[in-house]
């Protein structure tokens, strides 16, 4: 009777022990998940940034091939030239002082 005891509690020993390292394990393996969900959230942002960084860059890249398109229209080069505040020789520029840019 007492061989049957002292297997009863290694059984039941045996048994806490295999509950302890499956719940470790189990513990591990969330620890894990909720690493990878918070680096994947993270990289979501980043790639929205970076997103928005490329629409700005291609936006401005077609307005460059727009200016390269009108490079030979003089009118062109001269609007851009002036807002540059470029003038001809002997040209005299008239700027409107008032703050609303009325008179």
């Amino acid at each position: 009777m007492a061989k049957s005891v002292k297997k009863k509690k290694r059984k039941a020993r045996s048994s806490i022990i295999k509950i302890i390292a499956c719940a470790g394990v189990i513990v591990v393996l969330l620890g894990f998940i909720v690493s990878n969900f918070i680096t994947l959230s993270q990289s979501k942002a980043e790639l929205e940034k970076q997103d928005a960084v490329l629409s700005d860059i291609e936006e401005e890249n077609e307005q460059l091939k727009e200016d390269i398109k009108n490079g030979n229209n003089l009118n062109y080069i001269q609007k851009w030239a002036r807002e540059l505040g470029y003038a001809f020789p002997n040209e005299r520029i008239h700027v409107d002082g008032t703050p609303d840019g009325n008179n």
